[in-house]
């Protein structure tokens, strides 16, 4: 819809310290501009110092506490208007003293495509029960202390697996989550424990459906 109405531009900021690491996504080489923007959306607390004048300047906010750090609540107080994803973050910004008003706008999701298959095929691998966790392996998602907990709480015997898709962090590799993973394994792991699977590679929606 952005495409065929043709309307929807941005001019793009890096929040990189180096300008050479600001790699440009597909979006926004598709609707770059450099005509005036009608409004600021700063998407990262360390650009909320960046307030364009004249304009709306809109921040999008998420915590995984309840308590939020006093200068990043001053920040937010600056904006115009702030985006959150969840109650739970608009409740803990307001209790923190986020006075600004707060909009919750919800992840979307394709409802159409993102639905089990009527004949799913066994996973490679899979067991009678099967764990599934997504997401970039940064510290905050704690992917450390779920592989902790699994390989202690469940054994070979329990008919149980862990499928880890762990996409690499920003200037990491898929080597890197490997070796991690490996010392993970080398900690908590004994002979008799549940079977994990990684997966570091692309994955396209496809894919995560099918997962």
């Amino acid at each position: 819809h952005l495409i065929a109405e043709g309307q929807f531009r941005i001019r793009f900021r890096s929040y990189a310290f180096e300008q050479d690491d600001a790699e440009k996504t597909d979006f926004e080489k598709l609707f770059e501009s450099d005509d005036e923007p009608d409004i600021a959306v700063h998407l990262a607390p360390s650009l909320y110092d960046s307030m364009r004048a004249g304009i709306p300047n809109l921040a999008f906010g998420v915590v995984e506490s309840a308590d939020v750090q006093a200068h990043i609540v001053d920040r937010y107080n600056r904006m115009d208007a702030v985006c959150v994803p969840s109650t739970f973050v608009r409740d803990a910004f307001r209790q923190s003293g986020v006075t600004r008003p707060i909009h919750v706008v919800l992840h979307g999701v394709d409802t159409d495509f993102f639905r089990p298959s009527p004949l799913p095929g066994k996973l490679p691998g899979g067991r009678g029960f099967n764990f599934l966790a997504v997401g970039t392996h940064v510290e905050r998602k704690n992917f450390v202390h779920l592989v902790r907990a699994f390989l202690e709480e469940f054994r070979d015997s329990d008919d149980v697996a862990l499928f880890l898709l762990l996409r690499p962090e920003y200037h990491t590799t898929q080597n890197n989550v490997a070796l991690e993973f490996t010392e993970w394994e080398r900690r908590w792991a004994r002979d008799d424990s549940a079977p994990i699977f990684l997966w570091t590679g692309y994955l396209t929606r496809g894919h995560l459906r099918d997962f």
